[in-house]
């Protein structure tokens, strides 16, 4: 944290140091409520905003997010910070494509001057996304870039000749350093590309073989359906706003751990699992049950190794 972060509440400090799993459910709520006031007192104070944007990501309410951030952008114009933060909301609502052309269009509208032209000569003023693709730019340094740039990178090497990038790409996969998220793209583009190959692909110290050709998610969405179905069973009428954010935080966890699959146990035992998880916030004792435990403690594995990764 910086010193310009100084004046900020405690609550917020804690965010910014440990994340939004240091926080209490109800913490979470005042953290919201000052931040949403702060920033309609001040919609154009970039850090407020990409403060905002962090706690919407982590909190898992991605369209708030990009409406945040479109709207900021739209009234100053390209800030990289901001667009750098809306690469998660973007990535986590599967719409890439719609992020790349808002960055396109931001870059390309960026007024220029003298000294904003000699700014961007210093190494610690590199954007995050070049105007051009370069082809010449060496993959061998992908786990140098930031996420963002890896994000960027991989989108613009699906159009064209892959299979140059296919071996250190291969190699990424098992690489502890490089983001889940980052992973879970890469994997992805090996099946958009067809790679019949059998790939080693390292999450959270498990490692594990898929063939994108040949991998079928099928039974794992149906259980994934399965759980999303019993918690709206189990909060939609008593807890709604609780079961809003445990829908997102299971669909930030899916996409994080894909091509893995939750351990086996019942969608049943998931769902009480996540509200037993979520009310351990508030320090409600709930019913012990074995397998239930087993869920919790691998959701708690989960948050922990997500938060080393947050863009």
């Amino acid at each position: 944290m910086s010193e310009k972060d100084s004046y900020f509440p405690e609550i917020i400090k804690r965010f910014l140091n440990e994340g939004l799993s240091s926080l209490t459910f109800s913490e979470q709520n005042e953290a919201m409520n000052y931040l949403m006031n702060l920033y309609e007192t001040e919609p154009c104070d970039r850090r407020i905003v990409h403060i905002l944007l962090q706690f919407l990501n982590q909190l898992g309410d991605y369209q708030k997010a990009k409406d945040v951030g479109y709207h900021f952008l739209t009234m100053n114009g390209y800030v990289k910070e901001i667009l750098g933060e809306l690469s998660v909301s973007y990535m986590q609502t599967d719409e890439m494509d719609t992020y790349f052309t808002l960055v396109k269009h931001f870059m390309e509208n960026e007024p220029k001057d003298d000294s904003r032209a000699a700014a961007e000569e210093k190494p610690d003023n590199l954007v995050f996304f070049p105007r051009k693709y370069q082809p010449a730019r060496d993959i061998q340094n992908f786990p140098e870039w930031s996420a963002s740039e890896q994000l960027s990178f991989l989108q613009q090497i699906s159009i064209g000749d892959f299979s140059r990038y296919l071996e250190p790409l291969k190699g990424y996969l098992m690489e502890e350093q490089i983001s889940p998220y980052v992973k879970t793209v890469i994997f992805e583009l090996f099946q958009e590309q067809q790679v019949d190959q059998e790939l080693s692909v390292e999450k959270g110290a498990y490692v594990k073989t898929f063939n994108p050709a040949q991998l079928c998610f099928e039974k794992e969405q149906k259980h994934a359906d399965e759980v999303i179905l019993a918690l709206h069973e189990k909060l939609e009428s008593d807890n709604p706003s609780l079961l809003e954010q445990l829908l997102a935080t299971f669909q930030h966890h899916l996409f994080l751990l894909y091509p893995f699959s939750y351990p086996e146990n019942t969608a049943e035992n998931w769902a009480n699992a996540y509200i037993d998880w979520a009310m351990s916030f508030y320090q409600e004792e709930q019913p012990v049950d074995e397998q239930i435990e087993e869920c919790v403690r691998f959701i708690e594995k989960i948050e922990k190794y997500q938060q080393k990764f947050l863009i």
